[in-house]
């Protein structure tokens, strides 16, 4: 799966689309459970949003996917364009060099809670 190859309208009509079916591994790390948790969970609340609007699940999804999830897949992204555009030989120690000074930080931003717009602490979307 191409990292960063996400859609900008996960679904069609009634589909919705979650994690990797969405496009959504991490362009920086290629990791996707997160991804795959979140947007089930945005998917899921406007499924029940939408229930007594039949039609409108996709709309409050693709709503909740622009704001939650769209913004780091472009800096992860964006990231991911200034790491690897260093020579092969300097990006792996630089990411050695970078999970070994921060790890705390990797963590974080690998599990969500830690925004990779500059490692920010992240203000979650509603959940």
């Amino acid at each position: 799966m191409p990292y960063g190859n996400y859609f900008k309208v996960p679904g069609c009509g009634n589909t919705l689309l979650v994690g990797d079916a969405a496009g959504l591994a991490d362009p920086f790390l290629g990791e996707g459970i997160y991804y795959a948790h979140r947007s089930a969970e945005l998917a899921a609340r406007a499924v029940i949003a939408g229930f007594t609007r039949p039609g409108q699940a996709l709309a409050f999804y693709r709503e909740s996917f622009r704001r939650c999830l769209l913004p780091e897949m472009r800096y992860a992204w964006a990231g991911r364009q200034v790491v690897f555009a260093l020579p092969p030989r300097l990006y792996y120690p630089f990411l050695v060099l970078f999970l070994r000074l921060a790890p705390k930080i990797a963590e974080q931003t690998i599990q969500g809670r830690r925004s990779f717009r500059w490692f920010r602490l992240k203000t979650p979307c509603p959940r």
